[in-house]
């Protein structure tokens, strides 16, 4: 390679992401450079080199690059200039502390780094800040905690200099140290700044939002915990030098019951693990993989293949097995060389750790193979290999007669038993059984499953259970409008014969459930007689079928009631059911009634009063499933409403779990709606990553047609928040096709122009381009004056760039627009919104004319074409012409300013301040450039007052002073 080809080779690896083939890129220019033997160029290449080392899982290579660079600074510091001298001994602390992460470099190699390290900082007038820091380092890592206490005050009491790290990462090693200390609260006292964005680094606050996860959950701050894994794992995904950060998120996912997402993000990982990974400097990464593996196959998940070492599939338990033999071996080789035995005390800390209560995050915790990361239903054990199957048989019919959620888990516990034991049990257990086998089936007709089984249940004998399954049968038919095959089954089962008290009840109460939806709200007071009448009829509340009956009976007074929008006497019908099935000690039937008095409450306007039922419903430790995620799901808005985001989100991320463990399709669509909900909730609060985070997750899940465009449009609108338009393309561009197929014009026409914005912002100006003309064309043909004019000045600023010569047609442009909206306004009814939006556009035209003229002058002014200095006479004197031409009169500063004043008055007819403000800004710097300072001064001063009113971005208010300041030569307040 040449010396340009070196160079060249250099400054290509600029723009090459971080990662292994950067790295092997600059090892082939590191080698050709010192081939070549120019020392300046060997030290280019090798500080390229050493810095692409420290942004890779790699940086353990960096050693021998700096090596030689040390050397080549002692025989012939002249290759090196000012900046070079400065990494080299930047670098030094990197270098030193890579030395530590291999167990082959003795330990004192590494003191003697330090030592070196220190006595050349001295010489070169360094304070030994960044020393101290190091030592620290090394204290830590053997486990002298005395040294390392001594060393961290030492460090914090030193002097900062140019060669200490920058604040970000001196919180993040403070905050290390406590947590190392298990001091969860003041490391996260010293990680605050950088957790809240007030300080930044290359790679903060990615680093020290991984760490913070599991000392969050330690202190109960659960939001926290949850907000950092959506935002931090954006931002290391996929990064390798950050693979410690990835392994933390893993972590954190594998001990709060989000085990899937864990495994998830593995997956996403994979090619970290699958050609033998380098156990030594992967060993952090790798005991996260670790601590998922051991917690999948606790659940159940042992077998489950994933992709390992070399290339081939492994089951998790395999993985787990490998990976437990080489962490403890390197845990070892490292220990032997530190001569202490900490290494493998965290390591076996780490692993060791039991998980939390779980978090839910907003994620399906389904497993891979269909089961869900959640703890068994209270009470249940389906192995049960103490019981009897007599006492599995009586605690099933038990369940199942008084309508307990686990009835379906102590059968499925029965059929275990029998299957296992070959035994063959009674014909109404078999019945029951296979009822709830059907009915855990994906496409259940949950109606023809229950008249099977009230026929197999009449069969056994059993004919109260028959009565039951034919009243449920009944009500589902009569749900879906079919009143024929309802009635079907209430004949068939008034002529079952004779029955218990319940199933006598029972088939009283069903045909007037049938009339209600049959005869609807013009029938509401005869039924109300007939239920009321039912209800007095089994009015002993001493007896316990009687309190049930009176459930009953009262939560179809209620329903009733609610059909005809008779709210107030819906209240104390729904709250009395309530209180009886507590009083009957089957406190998981108030459930749904609860459900049914949180929504009326918050319909009515009483949203205090709905947070109240909702809560105290889901402090009930038995309910079904589905009714507890009903619970959650209603639960989110309001406390959303009552100004409670953090515990709204709780209740959507609860929900979105319950309604997972349900495992229907219904289930799944509710799920997808309260985690679009949790991304709502985040994006009121701009906290844009973590939208984009769930909103990502729920598109994965293939979400329906009624779901799926909402979640695109938000994730459109996020993506171009974090500045990540090009990703937001593909959704815009979606939204606007399906519009376009189901004839939704003006939608297609919008998705049209935020497609057209986000190819602008992520530079693809022809893209842009061309998607503008097709956006404009759609807004055109609906005749729609006011986008067709934002589309034509988005496109004249988009042409002319920053270019000087473009000028007059950018101007030409802008005066086309500006003339169709007058034309348009012309046309238009006076004192209509339509008008005062062509007024309003009519002013914003003329800013923007002024404002893209005035940063084309100053671009041009700061501009040279030539490669030379700025102070060179050429450029001096190119830049005294330019300025003369832009002040003359009819001149651009002229026109500008004439712009301006018409978008100030403008603005100010029609009372829109915040625009008024931004454009007399800019017009007081104009008026200044042409040394008309009186007007410039009053134009700010009228604009001040304003300004401050609105409590406008500081720029403007700054913008303002400054004029007055230039105008009057005086000091500002």
């Amino acid at each position: 390679m040449t010396e340009q080809d070196i160079q060249r080779a250099i400054e290509e690896s600029h723009g090459m992401g971080a990662g292994l083939a950067r790295n092997a890129h600059l090892e082939r220019v590191w080698e050709a450079a010192r081939s070549h033997g120019d020392g300046s160029l060997v030290v280019k290449a090798g500080m390229a080199l050493i810095r692409s080392y420290e942004y890779s899982s790699e940086d353990h290579k960096m050693l021998i690059p700096f090596a030689r660079l040390l050397s080549l600074w002692d025989k012939d510091p002249a290759a090196f200039d000012a900046s070079d001298r400065r990494r080299l001994f930047w670098y030094f602390k990197w270098a030193s502390s890579s030395l530590t992460t291999r167990p082959q470099v003795p330990l004192a190699a590494a003191e003697d780094w330090t030592r070196r390290m220190r006595q050349r900082y001295a010489e070169a007038g360094y304070s030994d800040n960044a020393v101290l820091k190091a030592e620290l380092f090394i204290a830590q890592h053997v486990g002298d905690e005395d040294r390392a206490a001594e060393a961290f005050e030492k460090w914090r009491a030193s002097p900062r200099d140019t060669m200490s790290d920058c604040h970000a990462c001196d919180d993040n090693a403070s905050g290390d140290y406590h947590l190392l200390r298990g001091d969860d609260e003041n490391a996260l006292r010293e990680w605050a700044p950088v957790l809240s964005g007030n300080r930044t680094c290359a790679e903060e606050p990615e680093r020290v939002l991984g760490s913070s996860l599991l000392p969050l959950v330690r202190l109960g701050r659960i939001d926290e915990a949850r907000t950092n894994h959506l935002r931090g794992y954006r931002m290391v995904a996929g990064l390798d030098s950050l693979h410690g950060a990835v392994g933390e998120h893993i972590e954190f996912c594998a001990l709060t019951g989000n085990e899937a997402r864990g495994l998830r993000i593995l997956l996403d990982h994979s090619d970290w693990i699958t050609t033998v990974p380098d156990v030594d400097v992967d060993r952090h990464f790798l005991a996260a993989v670790l601590v998922l593996s051991r917690r999948l196959i606790a659940l159940g998940q042992g077998e489950h293949t994933v992709p390992g070492p070399r290339s081939r599939q492994w089951t998790i338990a395999e993985l787990a097995s490998w990976l437990d033999a080489e962490l403890t071996a390197s845990a070892a080789r490292f220990d032997a060389r530190n001569g202490t035995s900490h290494v493998s005390t965290r390591l076996r800390e780490r692993l060791d750790q039991e998980p939390f209560p779980a978090i839910p995050l907003g994620y399906s915790r389904r497993l891979p193979g269909g089961g869900h990361a959640s703890d068994p239903p209270a009470g249940v054990d389906v192995t049960r290999p103490d019981a009897s199957v007599e006492s599995l048989i009586a605690e099933a019919w038990a369940a199942e007669l008084v309508a307990h959620p686990d009835a379906r888990h102590r059968w499925r516990a029965l059929d275990v038993r029998v299957t296992a034991d070959g035994l063959e049990p009674d014909a109404a257990c078999r019945a029951a059984i296979a009822l709830y086998e059907a009915l855990n089936s994906p496409d259940v007709d949950e109606a023809a499953a229950r008249i099977t089984a009230a026929e197999a249940f009449a069969a056994a004998g059993r004919i109260d259970r028959a009565v039951v399954e034919r009243a449920r049968a009944a009500m589902l038919l009569a749900g879906d409008d079919d009143f024929d095959a309802a009635d079907a089954q209430l004949a068939a089962m008034t002529e079952l014969g004779e029955v218990p008290p319940y199933a006598t009840f029972i088939r009283r109460h069903a045909p007037i459930e049938i009339d209600l939806l049959r005869l609807g709200p013009g029938a509401a007071d005869d039924v109300d007689d007939r239920l009321r009448a039912l209800g007095e009829e089994w009015g002993d509340l001493t007896d316990e079928v009687c309190l049930v009956a009176n459930v009953r009976v009262l939560a179809s007074l209620a329903r009733n009631r609610l059909q005809v929008d008779d709210f107030p006497a819906a209240i104390p019908h729904l709250r009395r059911a309530i209180d009886l099935a507590d009083a009957a000690e089957r406190g998981w039937l108030a459930g749904n009634y609860a459900i049914a008095l949180g929504r009326v409450l918050t319909r009515i306007g009483d949203v205090p009063g709905a947070a109240v039922v909702f809560d105290e419903a889901l402090r009930r430790p038995v309910l079904d499933d589905d009714v507890r995620a009903e619970l959650h799901f209603f639960a989110a808005p309001v406390h959303a409403a009552l100004g409670d985001a953090v515990a709204s989100r709780h209740h959507a991320a609860a929900a979105t779990d319950w309604f997972d463990r349900v495992d229907t399709p219904e289930g799944k669509s509710k799920a997808q709606f309260a985690r679009y909900y949790i991304a709502r909730s985040y994006m009121e609060e701009n906290l844009s990553a973590d939208a984009a985070t769930i909103l990502e997750g729920v598109l994965a899940d293939e979400p329906g047609p009624e779901l799926v465009s909402d979640v695109r449009a938000a994730l459109g609108k996020v993506l171009v928040e974090l500045h990540q338009p090009l990703a937001a393309v593909e959704h815009f561009v979606a939204l606007a096709r399906a519009a376009q197929t189901e004839g939704r014009h003006e939608e297609h026409a919008s998705y049209a122009s935020q497609t057209a914005e986000a190819l602008s912002s992520g530079s693809r100006r022809d893209e842009a381009l061309a998607a503008y003309a097709e956006a404009r064309r759609l807004w055109a043909d609906l005749d729609q004056p006011i986008p067709v004019a934002r589309i034509a000045r988005s496109e004249a600023l988009l042409t002319v760039e920053f270019e000087l010569e473009n000028l007059p047609t950018f101007e030409r442009s802008m005066l086309d627009v500006r003339a169709e909206l007058a034309r348009e306004l012309g046309d238009a009814s006076a004192e209509t919104d339509l008008a005062r939006a062509l007024h309003h556009e009519i002013a914003e035209t003329n800013a923007q004319l002024a404002e893209r003229m005035c940063v084309l002058v100053v671009h041009a002014d700061k501009s040279c074409d030539v490669d030379c200095p700025d102070e060179c006479e050429e450029h001096d004197e190119e830049r005294r012409r330019t300025a003369e031409t832009m002040r003359e009169p009819g001149g651009v500063y002229e026109r500008a300013a004439e712009y301006a004043r018409s978008a100030v008055d403008g603005f100010a007819a029609l009372s829109a301040h915040s625009e008024q403000v931004r454009a007399a800004a800019r017009l007081g710097e104009i008026l200044l450039e042409l040394s008309l300072k009186d007007e410039a001064m009053a134009v700010a001063e009228a604009a001040m007052p304003i300004a401050e009113a609105l409590g406008d971005p500081m720029w403007i208010q700054y913008s303002l002073k400054r004029t007055m300041w230039y105008a009057t030569g005086e000091d500002v307040e």
